[in-house]
């Protein structure tokens, strides 16, 4: 739709161009042109978007050169800034389900309790793994006591020494630590495994009304991630760091 705002906006040689002008415009300014009421749908969906345009960037600017479909794409979904976290994300030693609920978990997006409480689903926002405060994001990963707990297990089974116990923060924390790559991405791997599987054990609760226990779930965080990374083992990895792995 854009490129045909563009075309009508230089006047293009062709015949709906020229046809437009005649029958629509009759010398009237086009960026200031508004459909009258009995033009055809199609037609007001054009104006529509010349209108859209207007909204997002300056006409002369749109008009100088010929139109291209890239800028159509730049102007309705300009491209974010890089967040700091993405590689930690989206890394391959990551399980992919892993990397999308621990994703959702960053952007704060995870269907907690005090959110369904917040929409009306629930009366009651209190977290079902401890039972002592409000279901949030924050306090879920790792402000509850069991999640908590199994943070501990995995950090001391990874040689983590950092007091973080956040999840934003862990993951901010992978990136400039002084460790190799390779045992950065294990540990993104380790830390979106426990996510995923602290969710999952909340999501037993409410579902199947069952408790995980601290060393269920950290056994299985240890048990994905080590058979994650075997399966995707990098060609170049150090004997140092072979070491470390296998002594994990």
């Amino acid at each position: 739709m854009f490129k045909y705002v563009g075309a009508i906006a230089n006047k293009e040689e062709n015949l709906w161009v020229k046809w437009v002008h005649s029958v629509y415009l009759k010398q009237e300014d086009w960026w200031s042109y508004e459909a009258s009421p009995q033009g055809s749908w199609y037609w007001k969906q054009v104006v529509a978007a010349k209108n859209q345009i207007q909204s997002l960037m300056d006409a002369q600017q749109f008009t100088q050169g010929k139109y291209q479909i890239s800028l159509g794409y730049q102007l309705l979904c300009p491209s974010n800034s890089r967040v700091n976290w993405s590689n930690e994300v989206w890394g391959r030693f990551n399980t992919p389900k892993h990397s999308f609920i621990m994703w959702i978990a960053i952007e704060q997006r995870l269907r907690t309790r005090d959110r369904l409480h917040k929409f009306g689903v629930i009366d009651d926002s209190s977290c079902l793994l401890c039972h002592g405060q409000e279901e949030s994001n924050a306090h879920l990963f790792f402000g509850c006591p069991f999640s908590k707990a199994c943070l501990v297990e995995i950090k001391n089974w990874m040689l983590w020494h950092t007091t973080t116990d956040s999840a934003t923060k862990l993951v901010r924390w992978i990136a400039p630590s002084k460790v190799s790559k390779f045992r950065k991405k294990v540990m993104a791997a380790a830390l979106a495994s426990l996510i995923y599987h602290v969710w999952k054990s909340r999501n037993n609760k409410v579902w199947n009304d069952k408790c995980d226990d601290v060393e269920n779930v950290v056994n299985r965080v240890k048990e994905t991630t080590k058979v994650r990374i075997i399966v995707v083992w990098p060609k170049k990895v150090s004997k140092i760091d072979t070491t470390w792995f296998h002594t994990l």
